[in-house]
């Protein structure tokens, strides 16, 4: 055989060679991909798997410890709320939101547990727990007590009813309306609070015997729900007052009544007024004495 043969039959040898060697490598990197593939495929579907038992109701168990929660604020204007509690002998604990089950678990640390609920609206919110164990199959203690809370962003209207005497003689003035139910209205004096009453249900109001300094008298008005939302308003209270409001000796004693028994009750319900009532008694009656055993000396 030529060497020129030679070569070229080496030559094709090689490429054969080289070439399965190749398929070699590209059906190892193959079957490589597709066991990292499967790898990736179990995985999502074990994910899959724990993320739909974990929406699952755990099973009852009554003989898990059931959670007690802390009280919360019956009112708030906080965009989160911190539910708070204790439960014996447990590991986690899950929260209900509106009878719906939070997927956070909570873990338990020297039998207490808090968990912080960022609040997506307003409106009324109730709470309850459960002890859970087990996994991924989990059960579930009876529900604990519920604790319930109002959450309110919005500030109160401003769209409100006040009457008052624009003019008065006495010093005084009663400053009536009407308002949301339940809020607070207050009198502000240079910034600060003078004055301060609750709406009542039907948001009805009454601030008696406001003070007044001869001359014109002006309140801002403030006003605040019970979730703690405020609206100072730009309409004020302006009185005009003829003369000072009179002096007042105590809170006690009643303003200008005309009461005589509860003023002489409010009196007596003062110790050092009460001291000194007993010594003039007692005063009058030894100064008493000694006249009638001075007259009947004489005779």
């Amino acid at each position: 055989m030529s060497p020129k043969k030679d070569r070229r039959s080496g030559s094709m040898i090689d490429k054969t060679k080289s070439h399965v060697d190749s398929m070699d490598n590209s059906f190892g990197r193959k079957v490589v991909g597709m066991g990292f593939a499967l790898v990736g495929l179990l995985l999502i579907l074990g994910v899959i798997v724990l993320n739909v038992i974990s929406n699952v109701e755990p099973e009852l168990d009554e003989e898990l410890n059931v959670p007690k929660l802390d009280e919360i604020v019956a009112h708030t204007n906080e965009d989160e709320i911190v539910i708070s509690g204790k439960v014996e002998d447990a590991q986690q604990v899950i929260i209900y939101v509106n009878d719906e089950m939070i997927r956070d678990v909570v873990s338990v640390e020297d039998e207490k547990f808090s968990y912080s609920y960022d609040i997506p609206e307003e409106g009324e919110y109730v709470f309850e727990a459960i002890s859970v164990e087990g996994f991924p199959f989990r059960r579930g203690s009876e529900r604990s007590n519920a604790v319930s809370t109002s959450v309110d962003w919005t500030p109160p209207s401003a769209d409100v009813k006040i009457e008052y005497e624009e003019e008065v003689a006495t010093g005084l003035v009663n400053v009536t309306g009407e308002v949301e139910p339940h809020v607070f209205v207050r009198l502000l004096d240079n910034g600060d609070v003078a004055y301060e009453v609750q709406a009542d249900e039907e948001g009805l109001f009454e601030i008696e015997n406001v003070r007044l300094e001869a001359g014109e008298n002006e309140f801002r008005v403030e006003l605040e729900d019970r979730a703690g939302n405020k609206n100072v308003l730009a309409r004020r209270v302006v009185v005009t007052s003829l003369v000072d409001a009179p002096e007042v000796l105590g809170e006690d004693i009643p303003e200008a009544s005309g009461d005589l028994i509860r003023a002489m009750a409010a009196l007596f319900n003062n110790r050092m007024m009460m001291i000194f009532g007993v010594l003039a008694i007692l005063a009058l009656v030894l100064s008493s004495g000694m006249v009638a055993i001075k007259k009947r000396n004489e005779l």
